[in-house]
């Protein structure tokens, strides 16, 4: 769906010990999608791979600020 919901997914996961150990489990995006669906959010591995690179985006920015 978007980058929110993959913010959203992830913030529940840091909040939830069972989720988060899921996630650590994973080894590929195509991993997460059934992790997250059961969780009740509707994310894509474009839509993670958008968050990475959104992440990635402002690490740069922030070591030139």
């Amino acid at each position: 769906m978007s980058v929110a919901q993959v913010e959203a997914f992830l913030s529940k996961a840091e909040a939830d010990p069972v989720l988060k150990a899921q996630l650590q489990a994973v080894e590929t995006h195509a991993e997460v999608m059934p992790i997250a669906a059961a969780a009740g959010f509707a994310i894509t591995v474009d839509d993670m791979i958008r968050y990475q690179a959104s992440q990635s985006e402002l690490l740069h920015w922030s070591v030139w600020a």
